[in-house]
């Protein structure tokens, strides 16, 4: 089953590279201990080695996200709600150093404001939105950004939106694959990055990808009118 994945924030999100939902799905598994680190075998589809799942799409209330600000991590915060004061504001911004802390690190992670992470994909909708109702707690780098999981809502599409949206890349996928997917732009945007989880061990390849760390979704049109319509039948 096509599907569109919302997941409601309740704080800034800190991106340090872009949010996949098959490496998402598999951290959890492996957490859990429904899988291993070598062994990815998720409920999605899976074509030529690469998974329908989207990379992360930002939504704001039908409003583009215009504040995102790239920081070099952040100096001495103690608790999240100073994190997300220092984090937007600009002239502070420039002077952030340590994500954690306590720590020394040199970190460098955009962080976003939306009302929510919005994924596509397909395969086994019902499973992974119960999957992540009881066991997602947060999103980005130490999962900083904790997720309403009570709201999490994954609605069914007739469109598969997990590869390419408006012509553009919605995940990584190797740059010869790319080519021969329906619908594909010519010219996207190229990087040597992992197709497939966990995404910090496994083989880079030239991939078309999506542009920055997160595309934004301006309007809920965006979605599709699929996805509007088919609220009603949320999973």
């Amino acid at each position: 089953m096509n599907f569109c994945l919302c997941l409601p924030l309740l704080g800034a999100l800190p991106v340090s590279a872009p949010l996949h939902l098959d490496g998402l799905i598999h951290a959890l598994m492996v957490r859990e201990g429904l899988t291993s680190p070598d062994r990815v075998n998720l409920p999605l589809d899976e074509e030529r080695g690469v998974y329908r799942a989207s990379a992360a799409f930002f939504l704001e209330r039908a409003v583009p996200v215009t504040e995102r600000h790239t920081v070099t991590g952040i100096l001495g915060w103690n608790a999240f709600d100073e994190f997300v004061e220092l984090a937007n504001d600009p002239k502070k911004a420039s002077r952030m150093k340590n994500l954690k802390p306590g720590g020394n690190e040199l970190r460098v992670s955009s962080v976003v404001q939306a009302e929510a992470v919005v994924f596509y994909g397909s395969g086994d909708a019902e499973w992974i939105g119960e999957f992540l109702r009881e066991n997602l707690e947060g999103l980005g780098k130490n999962r900083l950004c904790p997720v309403d999981r009570e709201k999490i809502s994954l609605f069914p599409m007739r469109e598969d939106r997990s590869w390419v949206v408006d012509g553009e890349p919605a995940r990584a996928i190797p740059l010869d694959l790319w080519k021969t997917v329906d619908g594909a732009g010519e010219d996207p945007c190229r990087a040597m990055v992992s197709f497939r989880p966990p995404y910090w061990k496994t083989e880079k390849r030239l991939c078309a990808v999506s542009p920055g760390r997160g595309r934004i979704l301006s309007s809920l049109e965006l979605l599709g009118q699929e996805w509007n319509s088919g609220k009603q039948n949320a999973l």
